[in-house]
């Protein structure tokens, strides 16, 4: 996981862009912002999660819903797309907007890795981890 956010990290540092801002919340979170402007004038978007049984074949198995969430809704005509990184080895899910849903199949914290792109120019990575228990 830290593997690809340094990854990311390092692909906009090789076209020009940086990172200006990372925080590190009580809760774990990091958001870290990467962008081409120094205008901080969009707002810092987020995720929020829901963990559920996927059932039959997979009675084990754990379904998530990541839904991203942006400050206010003038804001989501700036979306320019939404990348995942699952933090279980999975392929991510690239190009997303909306609900993303994912299954995990074995118990674990994961650190789930959301990469906002505002159609701006700016670039937000946040990382929750989120723990699953079958």
């Amino acid at each position: 996981m830290k593997r690809s956010l340094l990854a990311v990290l390092l692909l906009f540092a090789s076209i020009g862009t940086y990172a200006n801002t990372t925080i590190q919340s009580a809760s774990g979170n990091v958001v870290t912002k990467v962008t081409t402007s120094t205008a901080d004038t969009l707002p810092t978007p987020d995720f929020i999660y829901y963990i559920r049984p996927v059932g039959s074949p997979y009675p084990g198995a754990r379904l998530v819903s990541f839904i991203v969430s942006v400050p206010g809704p003038g804001e989501h005509d700036l979306i320019g797309s939404v990348d995942w990184d699952f933090g279980d080895g999975t392929s991510p899910a690239l190009n997303t907007i909306g609900i993303v849903n994912h299954a995990y199949y074995q118990a674990g914290t994961f650190d789930v890795t959301m990469t906002f792109h505002y159609v701006t120019g700016e670039t937000f990575v946040i990382v929750k981890p989120i723990t699953i228990t079958l």
